[in-house]
């Protein structure tokens, strides 16, 4: 794992208020999004579907508006106190 890498299943109530940065991988069509903004919320979940594998969902605040993700195995995220303490090499 990178520096500032947990894995999604680790984020608690400390992390609030930092910055959070989410590889999502599209297994679909071989895309990446990256999502970088401010933790707001954060929920876990098992799933009833995939065998109760853990979810995590999270709101991130990105250009003003909240918008919610679920994170799910491989799905690991980056948290830092600053925007270049997240995109940096520090």
């Amino acid at each position: 794992m990178a520096k500032n890498e947990i894995p999604h299943q680790d984020l608690n109530l400390s992390h609030i208020g930092k910055y959070v940065r989410v590889d999502l991988k599209n297994t679909v069509t071989e895309h990446e999004t990256l999502a970088a903004g401010v933790l707001t919320r954060i929920t876990h979940h098992l799933s009833i579907e995939e065998d109760n594998a853990p979810i995590t969902r999270i709101t991130v605040e990105l250009a003003g508006t909240d918008v919610d993700f679920a994170l799910r195995d491989d799905c690991p995220v980056r948290i830092a106190d600053s925007l270049k303490e997240l995109f940096g090499n520090t």
